[in-house]
């Protein structure tokens, strides 16, 4: 009985982790035409289709969270910067596309305004 209340322990403070815990070493910037003009990546859109159609941004590939491992083969092996709704998909999206290989260089929040926000250890 203590061994499988460990495991569910364990379960549930991953999960946790996995969502709420912020990722390290990612750049919270506003897409801006100089800031594209500085570096050379791949914007990537995780929002839902609905909230990416309401605000719509120029040479962007669209891909929900929720596809993002049917279509991640679709993604250059660039640096890519994220465009998420809120923190928990840059979390969570951030973490996924590492895994996958991908280098995450930046990212910009629609529900927050960020300013060169540097999340690091």
């Amino acid at each position: 009985m203590v061994y499988i209340s460990i495991f569910i322990m364990s379960i549930v403070s991953y999960i946790l982790y996995v969502r709420y815990v912020p990722v390290m070493n990612v750049l919270c910037k506003k897409l801006d035409s100089k800031y594209c003009q500085e570096v050379e990546f791949v914007v990537l859109d995780i929002r839902d289709y609905q909230e990416a159609a309401k605000q719509k941004i120029d040479k962007t590939i669209t891909i929900p969270f929720a596809y993002l491992k049917r279509y991640a083969h679709e993604i250059p092996k660039k640096p890519i910067h994220l465009i998420c709704a809120n923190s928990l998909e840059r979390n969570i999206g951030t973490r996924f596309l590492r895994r996958r290989g991908f280098q995450i260089i930046s990212c910009t929040l629609t529900e927050k305004d960020c300013m060169k926000e540097v999340i690091s250890a």
